[in-house]
C-alpha cells in the first residue's frame, strides 16, 4: 500500500521553466512581485507530480496557464453561472465545500413573481471590477456549515470552482478575501492569487432552473430520469424509502439515508487547502469536482469513512497535493433536485496504489479515503435553484457502423442511432460523452466529434464520428481499439462543450485552425463545417481559413487525405503541415520541419490581429502558442482552445 501522508511530503522541486522567460508572459502588470514564475506549485503538489512521473510534462505548460489574474473569458464565465462552488474553513479549521449563488443570473431566468427566494432590485451577483478581483455574494443559505463568525472575514482563503453542466466547462480560481464592501455588506471581494482552466471530463449533463419558476419546475420534474437522485425520495441500502429532513441536521457520521445519497451520487464537490509559513501565492484553498457513474463513491457501513477514486486529470494534483500537507478535506453533494446540500468534513489520506484503485474502479489511478468527523445536511427547499437531467440529455444507444484506421495510433468509430430517432444536434468542436460497459466495470469518457454537424451517409441519415488515439495506459482507448467492433453498441449522451466557432459578422477576419496530434479532431469538425458554408456562399464573402497542423511523421498524421480533399473543395482554405521528425518517405507530405509556433503563424497570417484562433493539442503546445500570439499583439479574446 503506497499511502502518502502530509508527514512525508517532499519539499524539493525541479525548476523547468526558465525565469528568464518571465517577462515574456502577457499582462505582466497583474503579476505580483513574489509570483513564482519558475514553479507555480507548492511542495505537496510537486511531490505527487514526481510520484506519478508527470512533473516534467506538467511543467512544460503550467507556468504559462496558471495566472494571478482572470482572463476575460474566465470573468465572463463566472458571471454567467447560477452558482460557484467555494472551499473554505469554519471557526474550528474544518474544511467545507458549499455553493455561492449568483442571484442576478437566477433572477433573470425566473418566470414566477414573489416567493421566499426573491431578492431586491439589485440581487447579489458574481462580478469582476478588474482582472485581479472577484466580487462574490457573502450571504450563505440557512443552515450552511460555513455559516459562522469566520465566514467572509478579510484574509480568509477561498477556493472557487465554476462549472457549467450544460457545456461541461469548468474553471478554477483561488484567492484571499479583502474587506467586506462598505456599500453592500452582502458582497465580499476576493483578491485573485491563482486562476486556471480544467478539462471537461466526468461532468454529467444537468439543466437548472429557479426554484421560483414553478412552471419550469414541474416540467423538469417530469423530464428527469433515474440518472439523478430522486427529488422526492432516497432509497436506502436495505431497499427502504427514507424521509428527507425539514431542517438542517448535524452529526458525527453519515446516516443510512446519507450513505444512500453518496452511493447514488454522480457529482461530488471537494474542498481542500494548505497554508504554509509566509506570504506565498501558491498557498490557499482549492475547490474541485469529482464525477462518475452512480456508485463511484464508496461508503463504509458505519458511515465513518468515504473513499473516492481519482481518475486521469490535468496532473496538477491541486487537491491531493494539499492533502499531502494538510489532511483537512470537505465533500458536498448538491441535492438540487430537492434544494438541499449534504456537506461532509473530516481528515483524508491519499493512496497512490494504482493496482488497488483500478481493482475498485476501472480506470482509477489512486484513491482518497476521508474519515468523517462532521456531517451537515440542509433542509429541503433551502436553495434558490433546482436541477435535473432533461430528456434531451438522456443516454442513448449508438451502433458502431464503421471502424476506420486514420493513422498508426488513431481509429475512427462511426455511430448511428438504434432507436429510429434523429441524432442530437451539435456544434462543430463539441465532444460526445460516452459510456463503455466492460467486464471490469463502466468507463466514462468524452471524445471530440470529428465530423461536421450535418454529416450524413448515402441514405441521408446523420451519423457521428469519434476518432480515438490509443494511449499506452488508456483503458478506454484500448478497449475501443481492441474490443469494439462494427455492430457493437456504445452508450452516449448529448454532445456538449464550448470550444465552438464564434459568430462574427465581419467576413474580413480570418479563421486560423491550429492543432497537433489528436488535437486535430475538434478543429477538423470546424474545418468541415466552414468548407460547407463556403460552398453555399454565393456572394464570395467567405472568410479566409488557415489550417495549420503538426505531427511527428507521416505514420502519425491522421486524416491527411481527408483534409487534402477539403482544401481542394474550397479556395478559401490555406493549408500548412509541420512534421517534427519526418522520415525520408514523408517527402511531399509536409510543408515545413519543426514545431508550430507564433512566428510560423505570423508568416501565414500577416494580419495577426484580424483573425480568430482555434487551437487544440497538448498543454505545452497551447500555452506556448497562446503566449506567443499575445506577445505579437493578438487579443486573448480571439484565442480559443480546448484542453484534453
Amino acid at each position: 500500500m503506497t499511502t502518502i501522508t502530509p508527514a512525508n511530503a517532499s519539499s524539493t522541486a525541479k525548476h523547468l521553466f526558465p525565469i528568464s522567460q518571465a517577462n515574456m508572459l502577457p499582462n505582466q502588470e497583474y503579476y505580483p512581485d513574489n509570483w513564482p514564475y519558475d514553479m507555480p506549485f507548492h511542495p505537496g503538489e510537486v511531490a505527487l507530480q514526481h510520484e506519478s512521473g508527470t512533473h516534467q510534462s506538467v511543467m512544460s505548460y503550467a507556468p504559462r496557464v496558471i495566472r494571478p489574474y482572470l482572463p476575460d473569458q474566465h470573468t465572463e464565465f463566472y458571471q454567467a453561472q447560477p452558482f460557484v462552488v467555494a472551499a473554505a474553513r469554519d471557526d474550528n479549521n474544518n474544511m467545507w465545500a458549499t455553493l455561492l449563488f449568483n442571484h442576478a443570473v437566477i433572477a433573470a431566468t425566473t418566470a414566477a413573481t414573489t416567493t421566499s427566494h426573491d431578492r431586491d432590485e439589485n440581487p447579489a451577483k458574481v462580478d469582476s471590477p478588474d482582472p485581479v478581483t472577484l466580487e462574490l455574494p457573502r450571504q450563505l443559505v440557512t443552515g450552511d456549515a460555513l455559516d459562522s463568525p469566520a465566514w467572509g472575514q478579510p484574509g480568509m482563503d477561498v477556493g472557487l470552482l465554476g462549472i457549467d453542466f450544460s457545456s461541461a466547462r469548468r474553471n478554477r480560481v483561488n484567492g484571499i478575501l479583502n474587506a467586506v464592501s462598505s456599500i453592500d455588506k452582502n458582497v465580499m471581494s476576493m483578491h485573485v492569487t491563482q486562476s486556471f482552466g480544467n478539462c471537461p471530463q466526468y461532468i454529467p449533463s444537468r439543466a437548472w432552473w429557479s426554484a421560483n419558476d414553478k412552471t419550469n419546475d414541474d416540467a423538469n420534474k417530469n423530464d428527469n430520469t433515474t440518472d439523478a437522485v430522486s427529488d422526492t425520495v432516497i432509497v436506502g441500502t436495505d431497499g427502504s424509502t427514507l424521509s428527507t429532513p425539514v431542517s438542517s441536521v448535524r452529526s458525527d457520521h453519515l446516516s443510512v439515508q446519507q450513505i444512500a445519497v453518496l452511493q447514488q451520487a454522480d457529482t461530488i464537490f471537494v474542498a481542500t487547502g494548505y497554508r504554509g509559513d509566509g506570504d506565498d501565492v501558491r498557498f490557499g484553498n482549492d475547490a474541485s469536482h469529482r464525477g462518475g457513474p452512480a456508485g463511484f463513491v464508496k461508503v463504509s457501513a458505519d458511515g465513518k469513512t468515504v473513499t473516492l477514486p481519482e481518475f486521469k486529470g490535468n496532473n496538477h494534483f491541486n487537491s491531493l497535493g494539499n492533502l499531502m500537507l494538510d489532511s483537512h478535506m470537505g465533500i458536498t453533494v448538491a441535492l438540487l433536485e430537492r434544494g438541499s446540500l449534504l456537506q461532509v468534513t473530516g481528515m483524508a489520506v491519499v493512496d497512490m496504489d494504482t493496482e488497488l484503485a483500478s481493482a475498485l474502479w476501472p480506470g482509477a489511478l489512486r484513491t482518497v479515503t476521508l474519515t468523517v468527523t462532521q456531517v451537515n445536511q440542509l433542509a429541503d427547499n433551502a436553495l434558490p435553484i433546482r436541477w435535473g437531467v432533461p430528456a434531451s440529455a438522456r443516454a442513448r444507444d449508438l451502433k458502431v457502423v464503421a471502424k476506420v484506421p486514420e493513422s498508426a495510433v488513431v481509429t475512427s468509430f462511426y455511430l448511428e442511432p438504434t432507436d429510429g430517432e434523429d441524432l442530437w444536434d451539435f456544434k462543430a468542436g463539441n465532444h460526445l460523452p460516452i459510456r463503455l460497459v466492460t467486464t471490469a466495470g463502466d468507463l466514462q469518457r468524452t471524445y471530440s466529434l470529428s465530423v461536421a454537424p450535418s454529416a450524413s451517409n448515402a441514405a441521408g441519415n446523420r451519423y457521428y464520428r469519434i476518432s480515438v488515439k490509443r494511449e499506452p495506459e488508456g483503458k478506454a482507448s484500448s478497449f475501443l481499439h481492441d474490443q469494439i467492433q462494427v455492430g457493437n453498441i456504445i452508450q452516449a449522451r448529448k454532445p456538449a462543450g464550448d470550444f465552438v466557432l464564434q459568430e462574427r459578422k465581419d467576413s474580413s477576419r480570418a479563421i486560423v485552425l491550429l492543432s497537433t496530434g489528436i488535437g486535430v479532431t475538434p478543429v477538423l469538425s470546424m474545418l468541415q463545417h466552414l468548407v460547407q458554408l463556403s460552398a453555399s456562399d454565393k456572394d464570395g464573402n467567405s472568410r479566409k481559413i488557415v489550417w495549420l497542423h503538426g505531427a511527428r511523421d507521416g505514420t502519425l498524421h491522421a486524416f491527411r487525405e481527408e483534409i487534402d480533399e477539403l482544401v481542394k473543395q474550397s479556395p478559401s482554405v490555406e493549408k500548412h503541415v509541420v512534421y517534427s521528425l519526418p522520415r525520408e518517405q514523408d517527402r511531399g507530405l509536409y510543408d515545413s520541419k519543426g514545431r508550430i509556433n507564433a512566428q510560423l503563424v505570423q508568416k501565414l497570417v500577416p494580419d495577426l490581429e484580424n483573425a480568430d484562433y482555434y487551437m487544440c493539442g497538448p498543454g505545452a503546445f497551447m500555452a506556448s502558442l497562446e503566449g506567443g500570439l499575445e506577445r505579437l499583439g493578438v487579443d486573448s479574446n480571439y484565442i480559443h482552445y480546448e484542453t484534453f
